[in-house]
């Protein structure tokens, strides 16, 4: 049995350090699109497949507002937005230390991460 528990300790471990890792093995390469809001620069990725995709990460979809208030639209901004790296997630508690473990995240976290198959961008 606690041969049981150590095992999904340590797998909750890596889940969460895996899924925090996701997007830091990104590439060089990148890629600028516009949007009604304004540009955004994401960047190329490949699949395991073989096919490349977009991925900008980080997109704003609403306004920062204080906790339980209805979010307000997105500003447009001025420019090309850096899509690379992803946002900060909503606070909640860390799988990694079980039931009862550290708060993690920001309330700064209304943002999207958008994938899309490799097109021509407009």
């Amino acid at each position: 049995m606690r041969t049981l528990i150590f095992a999904l300790v340590v797998s909750w471990a890596s889940i969460e350090v895996s899924c925090k890792n996701a997007f830091s093995l990104g590439s060089d390469q990148t890629v600028v699109t516009s949007t009604k809001l304004g540009g955004l620069k994401g960047t190329i990725l490949t699949s395991r497949g073989g096919h490349e995709y977009y991925a900008f990460l980080g997109v704003p979809f609403a306004e920062k507002t204080e906790r339980f208030q209805a979010a307000q639209p997105v500003k447009p901004w001025e420019g090309v937005r850096d899509s690379t790296k992803i946002s900060s997630i909503c606070p909640q508690r860390s799988v990694a230390l079980g039931p009862g473990g550290d708060v993690i995240g920001d309330e700064d976290c209304l943002y999207l991460n958008v994938f899309t198959p490799a097109q021509e961008v407009r």
